[in-house]
């Protein structure tokens, strides 16, 4: 069966889920197919403690989640808070499927099979010091003395992990799955690297971050307090990682925690700001690294012309988009000679590699060129790699464009590199007026012909 046929019909899941507490939606124990179980149970235990069911509420699971501390050895409150789970569990691996799956070569079911292996099972299946596998009670008595490195299945690490101090069980759900080290490890092996926004904030400078939360502002607090808690939780950040490193042997799978959250300053109670930087970063990274969102090189020009000292003529418009199609052209015949040289050699024994190259040069999309060359469109992606190459490309001439006397403004400004970088790779990559090619899809005709 074709996935989509899959996905389309496991979402009606969907549609008939009306008792969020009650069913539970799970993939077998083949890994073929999705199911969903109702149990009477939960919903007797909802009715005898006044528990709203028929939607999802943060009352709701907080309720469910105190009655299973308090009495710690019913599994009946931990099992609707399971069924209550399956739903974002799956929602977060079709939304990455469908984000990721044009691009990348991964299976929905694998996928799956990482997060969503609750079957509604009374007993967790855990190892002793001998690592002889033996059963516990799967209640709240049994979750608090397994380590979260031993807990299966995937639900469990949630509800153990869960702190609704600092998120939603929704959001807390969303950074378990990317935290999760097996569905990671898998989608490195597809080349698919899932950056949880704890490294993203990590991994962004300050300048960056003020950019990002200027232009999507949804924070309460100002451009200090900003630029104090990245400074603080970058100081954090190294030590706690260290710690769980020591700690769990790995990485991968660190969650800010109460302890976490209290070291930063200024005082956070709540993962709130740290999620809204984030979401900023991802939402500004996407705008600039988006041609059509980009500005063409004639309107960036426009809006901030570089010129010279005063004891020398204004430079004009002209020369300078002269001078960006001359080097950009240049620069990108000479990157791609150097590729085809290697390509030219695996031609003679992979004749769909040359196929793939000639469509691309001939305006065809990657879609179009993995149908007539037989192969997914991961494949075609991986082959081209048009985005790598043309920021490759509008790298090189924008650091030739620095060095000209028509740009010296770029010398001083770093962020006005960037914004020259992604003004070029829209204008490489768009189609030109009055043809079905780009730039760098003429270049490699050229090359191809030559």
């Amino acid at each position: 069966m074709e996935i989509n046929c899959i996905l389309s019909q496991n979402l009606n899941f969907l549609s008939i889920l009306n008792t969020p507490y009650e069913t539970l939606i799970y993939l077998n124990s083949f890994g073929k197919d999705i199911k969903e179980k109702n149990f009477n149970v939960c919903s007797e235990y909802l009715d005898k403690n006044n528990i709203v069911s028929e939607i999802k509420s943060k009352a709701s699971d907080n309720m469910l989640l105190e009655l299973s501390k308090k009495f710690s050895e019913s599994i009946d409150p931990i099992l609707c808070i399971r069924c209550r789970l399956s739903d974002p569990i799956k929602k977060n691996i079709d939304y990455l499927y469908k984000k990721h799956t044009e691009l990348h070569e991964i299976d929905y079911l694998t996928m799956l099979s990482y997060v969503l292996n609750d079957r509604g099972e009374k007993f967790i299946k855990t190892s002793s010091v001998n690592d002889k596998k033996f059963k516990k009670p799967f209640n709240w008595q049994s979750l608090s003395i397994i380590t979260s490195n031993n807990l299966y299945p995937f639900s469990a690490k949630i509800i153990k992990t869960f702190n609704k101090k600092l998120s939603s069980l929704d959001t807390w759900t969303t950074h378990q799955i990317k935290s999760e080290p097996s569905l990671k490890k898998y989608l490195v092996k597809c080349n698919l690297r899932l950056q949880s926004d704890w490294s993203l904030i990590a991994d962004t400078s300050t300048k960056r971050i003020l950019e990002a939360c200027k232009e999507f502002n949804t924070l309460k607090i100002n451009n200090d307090e900003i630029i104090s808690l990245h400074r603080s939780y970058l100081i954090n950040y190294k030590k706690a990682k260290a710690a769980y490193k020591k700690k769990y042997g790995r990485i991968s799978g660190w969650v800010p925690n109460q302890a976490f959250i209290n070291t930063l300053n200024p005082k956070q109670s709540t993962l709130d700001n740290l999620e809204c930087i984030a979401a900023a970063i991802r939402k500004y990274e996407k705008g600039l690294k988006s041609p059509e969102s980009m500005p063409s090189i004639k309107q960036f020009l426009l809006e901030k012309k570089y010129e010279a000292s005063s004891n020398e003529d204004q430079i004009k418009e002209e020369r300078q988009i002269y001078l960006i199609k001359k080097l950009s052209k240049e620069l990108a015949k000479d990157t791609l000679e150097i590729i085809f040289k290697k390509e030219k050699i695996i031609w003679l024994r992979d004749k769909d590699r040359k196929l793939a190259w000639e469509l691309y040069s001939k305006g065809y999309s990657q879609r179009d060129i993995a149908k007539r060359c037989n192969h997914k469109q991961g494949w075609v992606s991986k082959l081209l790699k048009e985005k790598t190459l043309a920021e490759k490309i509008s790298l090189k001439t924008a650091l030739k464009l620095k060095d000209l006397k028509e740009f010296k403004g770029m010398k001083t400004s770093p962020l006005e590199i960037d914004k020259v970088i992604n003004s070029l790779i829209e204008y490489i990559t768009k189609r030109q007026s009055n043809k079905n090619t780009s730039i760098l899809q003429d270049t490699v005709n050229y090359l191809i012909k030559k």
